[in-house]
């Protein structure tokens, strides 16, 4: 008799270890799944740059530099969302628009996953703009522009890496002016940022984890939009697509940060975020200078160098 005791004793002290096990292991998977990383590279105000700078102190810039800081990155954090704040195109002249269809035509090869609509991206007209959505598979967003009653863009889009979804909002300044080639701007109406972004932000917070702002407003009207939609600002990032600057830090405006890697192509910005529960815990940011020194897409260098050869009467930088 004393002997099945203790083999009962035994059986159940296996079994209630096993059961602990299982509920640690369990638990540690639960926390595990509610938390999840996603990285966001961006920049902003491109104005059509392909070449670097040709800065006599430190060259920057280019798009066989970017392309390959985007392949490292990725590489390193493939849960990656790439991103651009707008006025990606150059100055409304024909051959500046001939070298911005070349931008677009290389750029449709590195992932972009949605852009902002500024001032400059209207210097070759609004069909200009959607005949290249169409063509290189780009999304352009804004919630704040209209032309007889109906918005130019769709006004936010959804994308879900590694399991974070971000959600891409866009606004566009109403001082700001727009002008083009085309002449076929007549009828835009530029809506209240901070009433456009009240009417489209509660949904989108519903179908996202993370809510980044591509923001086309002058640098001091930012802090003001985001303060003037109170308990609603539900942004927890703004990419500043406008304003000719670099940040090496985020800027807080509350809860929100404020990043910026600007000026013709220069600079990308990375955006590392931690997510639990749907619901932003960690953010950290860095600035990438686009060394000539540092490494270049081949491929990309020789289809640019070819490009201006063929073209002598591009400008770049």
């Amino acid at each position: 008799m004393q002997g099945k005791n203790i083999k009962s004793l035994l059986r159940g002290a296996l079994c209630l270890t096993a059961a602990i096990v299982l509920a640690t292991t369990a638990q540690t998977t639960t926390a595990d799944a509610a938390t999840k990383e996603c990285t966001i590279v961006f920049q902003g105000a491109v104005q059509g740059e392909i070449k670097d700078c040709g800065c006599k102190k430190r060259p920057l810039g280019g798009l066989a530099g970017r392309s390959a800081l985007i392949d490292t990155i990725r590489e390193e954090n493939p849960n990656l969302v790439l991103l651009d704040g707008g006025n990606t195109y150059a100055e409304p002249r024909e051959e500046r628009r001939i070298q911005t269809e070349f931008l677009l035509e290389q750029t449709g090869k590195l992932g972009y996953e949605v852009f902002g609509v500024g001032p400059w991206d209207f210097n070759y007209g609004v069909d200009f703009i959607r005949e290249h959505d169409a063509k290189h598979g780009f999304v352009h967003v804004n919630c704040n522009l209209m032309r007889d009653g109906e918005l130019l863009f769709e006004p936010y889009r959804v994308i879900e890496q590694g399991g974070v979804r971000v959600g891409v909002i866009s606004v566009f300044d109403d001082k700001l002016k727009m002008a083009s080639m085309q002449n076929d701007l007549e009828g835009i109406e530029i809506l209240n940022p901070i009433m456009a972004l009240e009417s489209y932000l509660p949904e989108l917070k519903e179908k996202c984890d993370v809510v980044v702002l591509l923001s086309n407003l002058n640098k001091q009207t930012i802090p003001s939009v985001l303060e003037g939609l109170g308990a609603g600002n539900v942004i927890d990032l703004v990419i500043d697509g406008y304003n000719g600057q670099k940040l090496l830090k985020p800027q807080q405006v509350g809860d929100t940060a404020v990043v910026s890697a600007n000026n013709k192509g220069k600079y990308m910005g990375q955006v590392d975020l931690i997510v639990e529960d749907g619901e932003v815990t960690d953010l950290q940011y860095q600035l990438h200078y686009l060394d000539i020194s540092a490494p270049q897409n081949k491929t990309i260098e020789k289809a640019v160098n070819e490009f201006l050869e063929a073209n002598p009467h591009v400008s770049t930088s």
